[in-house]
């Protein structure tokens, strides 16, 4: 598992959480959810967004191999003006329902 995983279980645990409270958790959700990340990592959040209930969520996975965290959004990378296609998409979509 990537550093960040681990370094999210252990916050879980010092707030007194359990390690998959944020899986327990996503079903209570019901705001508007954009999940992203690199197509590899897809995995690792998959289960969590389908037990999200909002009617307004989107996932995004790039064709390519993607990048982890804000770097998506970096220009310096082929596949960033995808991304950001995605997050602006779910913003405009905002929009419509608020």
């Amino acid at each position: 598992m990537p550093y960040y995983h681990f370094r999210l279980v252990s916050i879980l645990k010092k707030s007194g959480k359990p390690a998959d409270w944020i899986k327990q958790s996503a079903p209570s959700i019901e705001v508007p959810v954009f999940i992203t990340s690199a197509r590899s990592e897809k995995g690792r959040w998959a289960v969590i967004f389908k037990r999200i209930k909002s009617k307004n969520k989107i996932a995004f996975v790039p064709k390519t191999k993607g990048n982890h965290g804000s770097r998506a959004l970096w220009d310096k990378f082929n596949d960033s003006n995808a991304y950001w296609e995605a997050v602006t998409q779910f913003l405009n979509n905002l929009k419509l329902i608020f």
